[in-house]
């Protein structure tokens, strides 16, 4: 007196086993990635430096290259002929 089921309890059966499994898989993912160190301060420094070796020096120089333009306009005689004043 066993009645087999229809296909579609079967495909339900089936949607549920695999949403189990891709939430443990998911949930182990997450567990191992979160129990993995970073690396140390000074290794991530040296690996943007080594990236990058020049990026301290070339933002000094692009500050420097801001004042100096912010200077020279300061510095443009206007129409009377006089430089702006300073605030």
């Amino acid at each position: 007196m066993t009645r087999e089921l229809p296909l579609t309890a079967w495909f339900c059966i089936a949607l549920i086993i695999v949403i189990f499994v891709a939430l443990n898989i998911s949930l182990l993912t997450a567990w191992r990635a979160r129990n993995q160190q970073r690396p140390p301060a000074w290794l991530q420094s040296i690996a943007q430096s080594l990236s990058a070796p020049w990026a301290e020096e070339d933002k000094h120089l692009q500050e420097l290259s801001q004042r100096t333009a912010r200077l020279r306009e300061s510095q443009k005689p206007t129409a009377e002929g006089t430089p702006h004043e300073q605030n």
